[in-house]
């Protein structure tokens, strides 16, 4: 790897921030998260609405965490995710399954995740991380 692209990575994990939408999730959160904090050092647990000790592993395993009192459906904890990273002038988020395989810890980022402009966000997927995609992630905040 060449410097340069070391400095990109090196950039784009400063400025990226990942969202993991999760309900009821404690038994695979915690492994979840620790892949991706392998790659990103912002991770958001959005557990939305869980009655078991996802939250609690999430954090345990260095997740900032955001808790729905009842559940809302997948795409409010992305959307909650969203405004919290856009609140903190993140410019890059990435959005990722709850249950594994998240982020393959040997493969770098090597696009810019999704990029934030006019609090407009679509989905993407940058290479190095495999996700479930699905036809209701298509547009997220608008």
């Amino acid at each position: 790897m060449t410097e340069a692209v070391r400095d990109r990575l090196a950039l784009i994990r400063l400025k990226a921030a990942a969202i993991i939408p999760a309900y009821r999730e404690e038994k695979h959160i915690g492994d979840v998260v620790r892949r991706t904090r392998q790659q990103l050092d912002h991770v958001l647990v959005v557990d939305d609405g869980s009655n078991d000790q996802t939250a609690q592993r999430a954090r345990e395993a260095g997740a900032e965490v955001i808790v729905h009192s009842q559940n809302r459906g997948k795409g409010e904890a992305i959307k909650t995710g969203l405004r919290h990273w856009l609140d903190r002038q993140f410019t890059h988020v990435v959005r990722l399954s709850h249950a594994g395989p998240a982020i393959d810890s040997t493969a770098p980022l090597r696009r810019e995740p999704l990029r934030l402009r006019n609090r407009d966000a679509y989905h993407c997927q940058p290479q190095g991380l495999s996700n479930r995609i699905s036809s209701d992630y298509d547009c997220l905040f608008r």
